[in-house]
């Protein structure tokens, strides 16, 4: 079996579209909540001490076809399409949480955030990674560190050579 490539954190940030700064703070945050131990887990990475800098490794989860690719966020992502991050963000919300902003009975905001919280849990308890389809291409969706993270995946071709019938 093969050693799973380590990372600096500086080599890291291109595959989770982070900055060094953010994955950085999701690890001292991570070793904070650990009782200060210097090997911890957030989300599917693994962050750890060597020398006197963080280490990155990924788990398997993260790399859907095998090897390890470029996670995009809803920002970036957004602005690839041309479009607003807001629409993207739509696109990620879980249906329970789109069906109950969808009503017009004015309701508390306290129990929009629990729908959503209650959504998001089940959502994390099924597997943390899920798929959305946007734009007619479908994207393997994660969080990390509290933050969405999207991979375009490969769909085998259409039958009609990938040709919309009504154009």
């Amino acid at each position: 079996m093969a050693a799973k490539p380590e990372f600096s954190l500086a080599a890291a940030t291109p595959y989770l579209d982070a900055s060094p700064g953010a994955l950085r703070k999701a690890a001292q945050e991570a070793v904070k909540a650990a009782g200060g131990r210097s090997d911890v887990r957030v989300d599917g990475v693994r962050f750890f001490k060597q020398r006197r800098g963080w280490r990155v490794t990924f788990d398997s989860s993260w790399m859907p076809n095998g090897a390890l690719e470029h996670w995009r966020s809803p920002k970036t992502l957004a602005g690839e399409l041309g479009c607003v991050p807001a629409t993207v963000r739509r696109a990620l919300r879980p249906k329970e949480a789109k069906r109950a902003t969808s009503r017009r009975a004015p309701r508390r905001k306290e129990a929009k955030r629990a729908t959503s919280r209650r959504a998001l849990r089940s959502m994390d308890a099924k597997g943390s990674t899920r798929e959305v389809t946007f734009r007619g291409v479908c994207y393997a969706c994660r969080r990390f560190a509290g933050c969405w993270k999207l991979l375009a995946i490969a769909t085998p071709a259409r039958v009609d050579g990938g040709h919309a019938s009504h154009v």
